[in-house]
């Protein structure tokens, strides 16, 4: 059975192939919180889509209201082969990194 895993605050998971992993994280570019990643191994393991879901979404139509684009968005890696890779994760602020996280990741048959 094909599991989805919260990876965030997470060092080491063990998952099997096919399973899903994703990464919340907040996106408000107009005052300047994004986040990006790299992976390790791409052949373990593999950026599948990215899921923005706008706080206030009526308000991004409208060109009078600024910082309408406050958002919950995540990174969703699915596992495709066995063997060991890792996902790191840097949170920016303005362009400049204010944390990184780590995650090991071990895929099995």
């Amino acid at each position: 059975m094909q599991q989805e895993i919260n990876i965030k605050n997470i060092e080491n998971v063990n998952i099997k192939v096919g399973d899903v992993l994703y990464y919340p994280y907040t996106l408000h570019r107009s005052v300047g919180y994004d986040s990006r990643f790299e992976i390790s191994d791409q052949n373990v393991i593999d950026l599948v889509d990215r899921n923005v879901e706008y706080k206030y979404p009526e308000r991004m139509k409208d060109p009078n209201i600024t910082g309408a684009d406050n958002a919950l968005a995540k990174f969703i890696f699915k596992a495709k082969n066995p063997g060991k890779s890792a996902i790191t994760i840097y949170n920016e602020f303005r362009f400049e990194v204010e944390s990184t996280e780590v995650i090991n990741i071990t895929v099995e048959h």
